[in-house]
């Protein structure tokens, strides 16, 4: 975690018929412009199993309650998890994720500080999702790393919806596939395809 991360505890809150605890980490408790990492803790459920780690592209929001995004993902990972950890691709919030300001430096440098977060060992063997559908443009140190990963034989899961790469917040239904290296494509910038 980096030293200038301000640590904002919610208490634990019921959830359907699970108590979640969340705690996000961020710039300004006041008015966050940044979210870095987000922690989701299935209390009292699946603690002998793992976290899971779920990157997405950028965080909509950094209040109390759960965004719509992550009520799906822990309707999807409640049962084989003890909850995860999530990231984004950009740290900044933002509603609309063409509104991500590619030039400010946190969003800049966040992709170089998010492959070594997650080479720490807490991380090293934990699964990873992917939430951020199939139109992203990956920067190259994200392929870089997610390439890593596959030769590493780490899991990998993409959300899908009806056997399409999706974000959580587009879809109700979810369900999580494997990743695959043949799903990236390769031209003018680096996706990922079915």
């Amino acid at each position: 975690m980096s030293n200038d991360w301000i640590k904002q505890e919610y208490s634990s809150k019921g959830y359907g018929e699970k108590y979640i605890k969340r705690v996000l980490y961020v710039d300004n408790i006041e008015n966050p412009k940044y979210k870095f990492k987000e922690e989701i803790d299935f209390i009292g459920e699946n603690d002998e199993k793992p976290y899971a780690i779920c990157i997405g592209l950028n965080p909509a929001k950094a209040q109390e309650e759960l965004d719509v995004t992550n009520k799906r993902l822990i309707n999807l990972l409640q049962n084989n998890y003890s909850g995860y950890y999530l990231f984004n691709i950009y740290p900044e919030i933002t509603e609309n994720a063409t509104q991500i300001n590619l030039e400010d430096n946190e969003n800049i440098n966040f992709v170089s500080r998010l492959k070594d977060i997650l080479e720490e060992e807490i991380y090293k063997d934990l699964d990873v999702v992917l939430f951020f559908g199939r139109t992203l443009v990956i920067p190259d140190k994200v392929v870089e790393l997610i390439r890593q990963w596959l030769d590493d034989k780490k899991k990998i899961y993409l959300t899908s919806h009806n056997g399409e790469f999706t974000h959580p917040g587009a879809n109700a239904k979810i369900e999580k596939i494997e990743l695959k290296s043949k799903y990236f494509r390769e031209n003018t910038s680096i996706r990922i395809k079915k």
